[in-house]
């Protein structure tokens, strides 16, 4: 996380070919860990499990959340801009089209399923 961090941080400071060193480090070290835990889920697959309901061990498993948030936002301010843009650009989009909806069509407020069309783009932000 600490390597992705300093990528952004250098690049925001105008040294992009160190932004994008530090991001290879950091995509290389993602991938080992990603590996590292499905040897683990091989290996040893109920201490895995175990960790995820012992709220003292499971914590770890919060390094990989962070870990992925950074590289994901790592990837998108030193790799890909345009990226981004098209990212920020589908929030209004779906704004406006839930607003037709349900305020022009008058289709009722609630949950369905098919509404994770809208919302998995949101949360992936």
């Amino acid at each position: 996380m600490a390597t992705g961090i300093v990528s952004i941080d250098v690049n925001q400071h105008g040294m992009p070919m160190l932004a994008r060193a530090l991001f290879s480090v950091n995509l290389v070290a993602f991938v080992l860990l990603g590996l590292l835990t499905a040897l683990r889920l091989i290996r040893a697959r109920q201490a895995l499990l175990d960790d995820f309901t012992n709220p003292a061990r499971g914590a770890a498993f919060l390094t990989f959340t962070a870990a992925s948030c950074v590289l994901a936002s790592q990837c998108l301010l030193v790799v890909n801009w345009p990226a981004w843009a098209t990212a920020t650009w589908w929030i209004p989009l779906l704004a406006i089209l839930e607003l037709w909806r349900h305020g022009l069509r008058h289709v009722r407020l609630r949950y369905e399923v098919d509404d994770w069309d809208i919302v998995f783009p949101l949360g992936m932000y």
